[in-house]
């Protein structure tokens, strides 16, 4: 992690790797005793699994739950163009839902000004 951070600079990924990673080692450290080839596989396949998860957890605190989901979801995306197309989407459906949903005002006088604004002449 140390040549990573020298060479590429300090980021995200960087807090993440110092949890995600003694992670895997504690747990199989705790179940040493049943790691055999089987388990050590499946612990791998549920680990590789929620990897984007666990990496999601920083997220929380940088921007909250909002920005870790997006970052979760659009991580496979490989297009850098398309990944900012697809993480403004996701931002966007996730804040007027949940505006939606809490019953926000502002969303309420937004949509109104949206949908009957009239032009001026």
């Amino acid at each position: 992690t140390i040549l990573e951070i020298a060479w590429h600079g300090l980021h995200s990924w960087v807090i993440m790797y110092l949890y995600v990673w003694p992670l895997l080692i504690l747990v199989i450290w705790l179940f040493r005793k049943h790691a055999n080839v089987w388990f050590c596989s499946f612990v791998s396949a549920i680990y590789g699994l929620s990897f984007g998860a666990l990496c999601s957890i920083v997220y929380i605190f940088i921007g909250g739950p909002y920005m870790a989901f997006t970052w979760w979801v659009t991580r496979p995306i490989g297009h850098l163009w398309l990944l900012m197309l697809a993480k403004i989407v996701v931002a966007a459906v996730l804040y007027v839902t949940i505006m939606w949903l809490t019953g926000a005002r502002i969303m309420r006088e937004a949509a109104g000004y949206l949908l009957h604004r009239k032009t001026s002449v």
